[in-house]
């Protein structure tokens, strides 16, 4: 039977049981929350909006046999950057299964907004495998990190970040050293603030980038093995002033208290909570949101699930004129498509197997621009304008007319509402 993609849907979403306005608002309400925070149907979804998203925000999901099942055919899932660098896998073939492993959570996990915080996350932390292959080997243990962490506390988060050989690599910070001819690197230092926590307009200066650089100088990882490590004979052991902070000399302490004093800081939170309101509600998200969501920030420490039950249960975020406000990036297109025709074993293998019409989504999402290539610091924009594109439009038309035969529904699976969420 010919149906389009927004039509199965909806219908799968919200079956014909609303009747009275009430339930119709509720209808509404839940079909717009998961066109946000979920890729596509889910069996819990019959919870309704409150329930279904305060399961989401747990912070311990159980396990996922059927899914572990299927990653556990991938190399690189749980995998150390110092397994990977023996491993003999290229860089190409690394982001290759990271990519399969990203669109099988997408597909098959119960857990859906913590593998789209997991996906947030690694964006807003984003270093191109391309540019070494320290970053390659430990691009999969900084995703799994970031995912354990993703609804946890924002300066978890940055410990992460700031430990991962993945990230200093890409920034530059394995070759800072204060005692060596080329001095301590400002890269890292200048990212850290800029991209990661407070923002290019929240006032430092480019002493402060100096100072943050200093107290991290040391922070390195060995250029055979990706392990992260601290050289004190690469250390700058003088006293440093970051922010109008005082840091006494104290080794590897130092940058820990850099990520202390920035996971903290007023501006991190309105940062912070800005970029999810961005994610989340819509391009411009109204100051009004914003700041509510940096006092929760700021009152709990930067827990992230309790920063993002403000905004998602917020009335802002229901407005009509927010919905279908937002473009899917490729994930998320390629995922819904599967998932609103129907995830059947035969794809599912064939996508963990990187051959057939699995590995062909894989093609196509890599055509439309890939999570893991990103070739700037900053990550993807979060913004429609980044995806939409004549060459892309065609790929996702493809890409959806293939797997609409594939399912027998004659093709009719390129609606053009389909593309928002």
């Amino acid at each position: 039977m010919t149906r389009t993609l927004a039509a199965t849907f909806l219908f799968t979403l919200v079956c014909a049981a609303w009747s009275a306005p009430a339930e119709e608002v509720v209808g509404e309400r839940l079909v717009h929350l998961l066109s946000r925070i979920s890729y596509g149907v889910q069996p819990a979804e019959s919870l309704g909006p409150e329930v279904y998203l305060e399961s989401q925000l747990r912070q311990d999901p159980g396990p996922e046999p059927e899914l572990e099942a299927y990653l556990a055919r991938l190399r690189t899932p749980g995998r150390s950057g110092e397994h990977l660098a023996r491993s003999g896998l290229s860089a190409e073939q690394i982001f290759e299964e990271m990519l399969r492993q990203r669109l099988l959570r997408a597909i098959l996990s119960r857990w859906q907004l913590r593998e789209m915080m997991t996906a947030f996350w690694f964006n807003h932390f984003n270093a191109d495998p391309r540019k070494s292959d320290v970053i390659a080997w430990n691009l999969p243990a900084l995703e799994e990190s970031l995912r354990a962490r993703a609804l946890g506390r924002f300066r978890d988060l940055l410990e992460a970040a700031a430990h991962s050989p993945a990230v200093l690599t890409n920034l530059d910070q394995s070759v800072s050293s204060a005692t060596e001819p080329g001095g301590v690197n400002e890269n890292f230092g200048r990212e850290l603030m800029e991209l990661y926590t407070v923002g290019q307009d929240s006032g430092y200066t480019q002493r402060d980038v100096v100072e943050v650089a200093r107290c991290f100088s040391g922070w390195t990882c060995d250029a055979d093995s990706g392990i992260w490590g601290f050289d004190p004979e690469l250390h700058d052991l003088g006293q440093k002033l970051v922010l109008g902070h005082r840091i006494e000399a104290g080794g590897v302490e130092e940058g820990e208290r850099v990520l202390d004093l920035l996971a903290r800081h007023p501006a991190t939170a309105r940062f912070i909570a800005r970029k999810l309101s961005i994610r989340f509600v819509c391009d411009d998200p109204p100051p009004g949101l914003v700041d509510r969501a940096a006092g929760v920030f700021q009152r709990t420490d930067g827990d992230i699930a309790q920063v993002l039950a403000c905004i998602l249960s917020s009335e802002e975020f229901y407005e009509p004129r927010y919905r279908r406000a937002k473009w899917k990036d490729p994930v998320e297109f390629a995922a819904s498509v599967v998932l609103a025709l129907g995830a059947d074993a035969e794809l599912l293998e064939e996508l963990a197997g990187g051959r057939g019409n699995g590995g062909a989504l894989l093609e196509d999402v890599i055509s439309m621009g890939a999570p893991y290539l990103c070739p700037d610091a900053r990550g993807w924009p979060d913004r429609t304008s980044t995806w939409v594109s004549t060459a892309g439009l065609q790929t996702r038309l493809s890409l959806a007319e293939r797997l609409g035969r594939r399912a027998g529904s004659g093709g009719a699976v390129s609606a053009p509402e389909f593309q928002y969420r």
